[in-house]
């Protein structure tokens, strides 16, 4: 579906349009209300924002109840991610180094942020969503405040408005379960390079593997 069509962002789309220099919180708030006018009150809505700047836009809103699911995945799994299959050696090893150094610096920041700014937010990692996704599901649901959460077979029937993102969204098979990306444990290089930044990986044993719960004001 086109973006002009979709019954959340067509309407966003031109009741922005009527509004010159339209701050980002602000053009937020329209999509709020879109939502709030187009489904019953008891949907949440779930922005899937990985930018920092995302969240303290949004934290300037009035009123505005935020829990945030900070989700961490191991930085080597995220490297193998960034670096897919590429074959030239040298820029590989040169990208597994920036990537690492990448994800060391805004995990920081954003757990940071998270920790100064006293937002209520619910800590679990990749590899512990889907080595356990009963667990981290139930853990989300009580962080939430829902009575239930869909189990890992009812992603597929997910009501998602996104215009950009993971292009996994529309496959219906690599939805319909929870699956863990293995690919670094195979990937020397990638296990050998990381660890040339020792703050990154100690950060990541601390923050990946060892669960740190629910955190903020709620």
């Amino acid at each position: 579906m086109e973006a002009h069509l979709c019954p959340i962002w067509g309407e966003v789309f031109r009741m922005a349009k009527k509004v010159r220099h339209l701050e980002i919180n602000d053009a937020y708030q329209i999509l709020l209300d879109r939502v709030k006018d187009h489904y019953s009150p008891e949907y949440l809505v779930v922005d899937s924002s990985k930018k920092l700047l995302s969240l303290e836009q949004i934290a300037r809103i009035a009123n505005l109840d935020i829990m945030v699911l900070y989700l961490i995945k191991d930085v080597r799994a995220y490297v193998q991610s960034c670096v897919g299959l590429e074959t030239n050696v040298k820029w590989r090893q040169g990208s597994i180094l920036y990537r690492t150094r990448e994800w060391y610096k805004v995990n920081r920041e954003i757990r940071d942020y998270l920790m100064a700014s006293g937002t209520n937010f619910l800590q679990f990692s990749y590899e512990e969503l889907c080595f356990q996704p009963a667990v981290i599901l139930s853990e989300i649901a009580e962080f939430l405040n829902i009575s239930e959460f869909p189990s890992e077979s009812n992603t597929v029937k997910s009501k998602s408005h996104i215009l950009r993102g993971n292009l996994m969204r529309f496959d219906k098979i690599r939805r319909s379960t929870i699956r863990y990306d293995n690919r670094w444990f195979f990937s020397g290089s990638i296990q050998l390079l990381t660890r040339l930044w020792p703050g990154a990986m100690a950060w990541n044993d601390a923050n990946v593997y060892s669960r740190s719960g629910i955190h903020g004001s709620g």
